[in-house]
């Protein structure tokens, strides 16, 4: 299974995400089942910080859906959708140049070079040393 971190862009996203356990996207990746995501957004006073994560439960691309929810979102571009389980919303957001410190994330995975980025075995080895994810 692989780790993968995903940007949120907007805060009302982050309640469509956390609330009903769907993502939308469009970053070329296909996720598979099993693979845990690790949820990034913007915090006010901290920039860039780790919010919270799921497992991945089923990939599905937009144009496999049906039309009722294709059409959902329909002003965003988004090529696909994740519905995800096991979804857990940090408390205390860790903050992405923290990540970097203990070598979570590499210093050139930043903005839209962290959207997609998927971890190395070391990297998230140094992450279950600070959360059990």
């Amino acid at each position: 299974m692989a780790v993968y971190a995903l940007r949120i862009v907007k805060p009302e996203w982050i309640d469509n995400v956390f609330g009903e356990g769907v993502y939308y996207g469009s970053v070329r990746r296909v996720f598979r089942y099993g693979d845990t995501i690790l949820f990034f957004s913007k915090v006010e006073g901290v920039g860039d910080a780790l919010i919270g994560y799921g497992v991945v439960e089923s990939f599905h691309r937009r144009r496999d859906l049906p039309e009722d929810m294709a059409s959902r979102f329909s002003e965003h571009p988004w090529g696909w959708l994740i519905k995800l389980s096991s979804l857990a919303r940090l408390s205390e957001p860790i903050p992405w140049g923290r990540l970097v410190e203990l070598g979570v994330i590499p210093r050139k995975a930043v903005g839209r070079y962290l959207h997609g980025y998927r971890l190395k075995d070391s990297e998230v080895e140094a992450l279950d040393r600070i959360c059990k994810i």
